[in-house]
């Protein structure tokens, strides 16, 4: 990574997420991932992503919003990329989010078992990491 950005997630140290995932996964909650390269978050699930049998992708721009979007009680941030804006929620180091910081955020799209009711979103982004500018 470029030494101007700060890693301040990282999806691999954060084990009570991917502890819930992973429960949420094996009840078949409305939240379960299917397990094409394995159980979330397990070493199967992480050799795939290391040999590319699971697809990383990246997205960089810059941070255009903190806080709390109108639709979501969750705290996100939005970003202007080269495809659009997106949004992603706020994720490690809280403090070093700030408005016009460039951001780089690491995922892979992963399907849920069943199209999340409510919203019929078929896959869920699933962040690996994320690197803030110092």
């Amino acid at each position: 990574m470029n030494t101007d950005f700060l890693k301040v997630y990282d999806l691999a140290k954060d084990r009570e997420y991917i502890e819930r995932i992973q429960k949420a996964t094996v009840e078949g909650t409305e939240l379960a991932l299917r397990t094409d390269w394995g159980l979330f978050g397990s070493a199967k699930w992480w050799a795939a992503i290391r040999d590319g049998t699971l697809p990383t992708r990246r997205l960089e721009g810059a941070i255009t919003r903190v806080g709390r979007s109108p639709v979501s009680d969750w705290p996100d941030f939005e970003v202007e990329s080269e495809g659009g804006r997106s949004t992603w929620a706020l994720e490690g180091d809280l403090a070093m989010y700030r408005v016009g910081k460039r951001v780089r955020i690491e995922y892979v799209t992963q399907r849920y078992q069943k199209p999340l009711p409510g919203s019929g979103n078929e896959s869920t982004r699933a962040v690996l990491g994320i690197w803030v500018e110092r």
